[in-house]
């Protein structure tokens, strides 16, 4: 008898552990948390940014590149000279002879993003592809800088041909 009352005192107590759920969490449980979110946020925020800074940095020397590609493409077939044109005030690059369009060919630049033209007619902040596809002016680059990154878009005198290159980290 003492060994079956033995028994059913354990069965019962084993019973009542495993039907025993918790439901939620304690306070220090949740508290562990949300320090390891803290410190995953904290540690990626700074690493996002910089990030982002470097997308907008090559979205825009994509978008410059195919504006100086369309103009050139332009020029060349409607046989007439087509102008890019820096255009500071309004932070954009647009291809000047669209200004009267109800849609202008432009770029819009970021705040992050300098852009600056060297070589050619740089001081008149155009770069004029003529009919044949050649600059009338001689080479010009397009240098675009974003904090520790730079991305130079050239383009060859002679022929028009446009070419990339990037520096930086």
């Amino acid at each position: 008898m003492y060994h079956l009352n033995r028994w059913n005192s354990l069965n019962h107590s084993i019973t009542q552990s495993l039907n025993h759920h918790p439901f939620g969490f304690t306070l220090i449980e949740l508290l562990v948390i949300m320090a390891i979110i803290g410190i995953l946020v904290g540690t990626s925020i700074p690493a996002l940014t910089g990030y982002a800074k470097q997308v907008r940095l090559k979205t825009t020397t994509r978008e410059i590149t195919g504006l100086l590609y369309l103009a050139r493409n332009l020029a060349i077939s409607s046989r007439e000279a087509r102008t890019v044109l820096l255009d500071e005030d309004h932070q954009q690059l647009v291809i000047e002879e669209t200004l009267e369009q109800e849609e202008p060919k432009k770029v819009r630049l970021p705040d992050s993003v300098d852009v600056t033209l060297e070589g050619g007619a740089a001081g008149t902040g155009r770069v004029v592809f003529q009919p044949s596809g050649a600059l009338s002016s001689s080479s010009v680059t397009v240098v675009l800088n974003s904090g520790t990154k730079t991305q130079t878009i050239a383009v060859t005198s002679a022929t028009g041909a446009i070419s990339l290159r990037s520096s930086g980290e």
